[in-house]
């Protein structure tokens, strides 16, 4: 998606030059939510997942039911300890992580709040890491349950520490529009002096004008620059916040339409046209619930 030259990014910004457009402007960001998944992989414990999966994939293959699994698991003898809190680690963390998943994949979400999710998730991280290394899983309700008597709790602090440190890194190119992203999300608030010189004024005239500052208070982010910001009032801040409404945070929405696509263009359909193919794909996507009975009544 974002390479430069083959991606979506490089056939834009090759688009944009040919059109004498400066694509310095261009948001390019990865996909929050594949960054998030890649972030998880380093979360490693090989030693005891590959035992876990082949356990698994044998007591489906047999049928074990639910009651001899458990009999299998209170069979397990205390030397396997150290294991099975490696096990009860893992799934505490995967249930943040897949938690945080969850919520980035929200429908409708501005870039703002997609990158609030991440930041929060951050701190967190950083609050396990320390209570964790002090050797409290208070927010690890799995591991807390087990007997952690003489647990290296360090290897869990190394891990944290590493999963942090990844987020950090990849949400690299998140951070760096940290600045532009405030600015959207809460003009009514933001540090004037920390912002863009070509933006301060409008700001300050945003700022010190208590009804709007009210409708920023009593209505979403997308509903207050759609319906309160003109752009004759306020040029910049307007073009600044249609850049970020327009931001791809996620390649999810494209998936999807991709996943609807296969669904509609089988091999049972293959004489479709692209004309047909489009109009589909434009009904199966849009939130506009049809109107049957009207429809039907004008035929």
């Amino acid at each position: 998606m974002s390479s430069q030259r083959n991606g979506v990014v490089g056939l834009l910004k090759t688009r944009m030059g040919s059109q004498n457009v400066d694509s310095g402007s261009l948001i390019v960001l990865h996909c929050i939510i594949h960054q998030e998944a890649l972030c998880a992989k380093t979360i490693n414990f090989q030693h005891m997942t590959n035992i876990f999966v082949k356990a698994v994939n044998f007591i489906r293959s047999r049928d074990l039911n639910h009651r001899e699994l458990q009999q299998l698991m209170a069979d397990i003898d205390a030397e396997n300890k150290e294991w099975k809190c490696d096990l009860a680690f893992l799934v505490d963390i995967t249930n943040h992580l897949s938690a945080l998943n969850l919520r980035l994949q929200g429908k409708d979400q501005l870039i703002n709040e997609m990158f609030s999710l991440i930041k929060v998730f951050q701190i967190k991280l950083r609050l396990w890491e320390s209570q964790i290394r002090n050797q409290n899983p208070a927010h690890f309700p799995t591991l807390k349950n087990h007997d952690t008597s003489n647990l290296q709790y360090h290897k869990y602090d190394d891990k944290l520490a590493v999963l942090r440190e990844e987020f950090s890194e990849r949400f690299g190119d998140l951070k760096n529009h940290s600045q532009a992203i405030e600015v959207f999300a809460s003009p009514s608030s933001v540090d004037v002096t920390a912002i863009s010189e070509d933006m301060q004024i409008e700001i300050i005239e945003l700022q010190c004008n208590d009804e709007l500052r009210k409708k920023f208070d009593d209505s979403s982010v997308y509903q207050f620059y759609k319906k309160h910001v003109l752009a004759t009032v306020y040029p910049k801040l307007s073009a600044h916040a249609r850049k970020f409404m327009a931001v791809f945070e996620s390649t999810n929405v494209c998936e999807q339409l991709f996943s609807k696509m296969n669904r509609v263009k089988n091999k049972y359909r293959s004489s479709f046209t692209d004309e047909h193919l489009e109009s589909i794909l434009r009904i199966a996507t849009s939130p506009i619930q049809p109107d049957i009975d009207e429809l039907v009544s004008q035929m």
